[in-house]
């Protein structure tokens, strides 16, 4: 009786090491292993999620974290400058993006590179948002990661930005009654391909009713939205360098998560 009541024991330990590994590891196996009989309409809304760790980096440390003006920082082969990172675990098809450029992550034991050839985020100086983005297009995630601050070479005075050949326009995506059309101004860029881009924007917005606070989220063309700032309901923010046409701006009620209104800016004709 007593071998009888121990192999009882062993067996339930063994029926829970699914749902164990589950919880540590976020596999999920244990719903796709339910018996039919176990079914019931309450499971009715559950999906089973196989890529718990289909994205995953951990990053202990980056560098370099400040560089001056077209400087080709950390120098690699064919003279393309690079960002090492110093990583723990990792899954997933990881990309690095510092302002506007991404570029893939390589990956030796334990450290990480993404390289650029003249990287577009090294020619003007300004603090550029780094983060590490895995997933495919329009399902794209984005873990910040710190920032860049790209210098002015010692004493030199910051490069002019070009003259825009006209005002920043935005087009109401989606807008309701309680958010007045935000203000869009552009503050800066760089003339690229004959269209301001990498700009800086400030953004000043009014809503109304009994919106206590707002939360602006930002995307570029074809990703999902991220959080840019929350703020007071009538208030202003701005951007870094890294605004580009067509970029989107999505308003909310920060307490309720109740949309308010969604722009789109878009960067007028330049003088290359």
């Amino acid at each position: 009786d007593y071998l009888a009541r121990c192999d009882r024991a062993r067996g339930r330990v063994e029926a829970g090491k699914t749902v164990r590994d589950d919880l540590a590891r976020g596999y999920q196996y244990a719903l796709a292993k339910l018996p039919p009989g176990a079914q019931s309409p309450s499971l009715d809304g559950m999906r089973i999620d196989p890529d718990g760790l289909q994205c995953l980096l951990d990053v202990q440390n980056w560098g370099p974290q400040q560089i001056d003006i077209d400087e080709t920082f950390n120098p690699q082969e064919g003279g393309r400058s690079a960002i090492w990172m110093k990583v723990g675990q990792r899954a997933g098809q990881l990309s690095l993006r510092v302002g506007n450029d991404v570029a893939p992550i390589s990956f030796g034991e334990d450290v990480g590179a993404a390289s650029w050839r003249k990287p577009r985020f090294a020619r003007k100086a300004g603090r550029y948002p780094v983060a590490i983005e895995c997933g495919g297009q329009g399902e794209r995630r984005s873990i910040p990661l710190g920032m860049m601050q790209v210098g002015n070479g010692g004493d030199a005075p910051p490069p002019r930005s070009r003259q825009p050949l006209g005002k920043l326009d935005a087009t109401a995506v989606a807008g309701t009654a309680d958010l007045s059309s935000p203000a869009f101004e552009l503050l800066a860029g760089a003339c690229i391909d004959g269209r301001m881009s990498d700009a800086t924007v400030r953004s000043a917005w009014r809503a109304a009713g009994d919106v206590a606070m707002v939360a602006v989220e930002v995307a570029r063309p074809g990703e999902s939205p991220v959080l840019w700032v929350e703020s007071k309901a009538r208030d202003s923010a701005e951007t870094g360098p890294w605004v580009v046409d067509g970029h989107r701006f999505v308003f909310y009620d920060a307490t309720t998560r109740r949309l308010l209104g969604e722009y789109a800016v878009r960067m007028p004709a330049c003088d290359p």
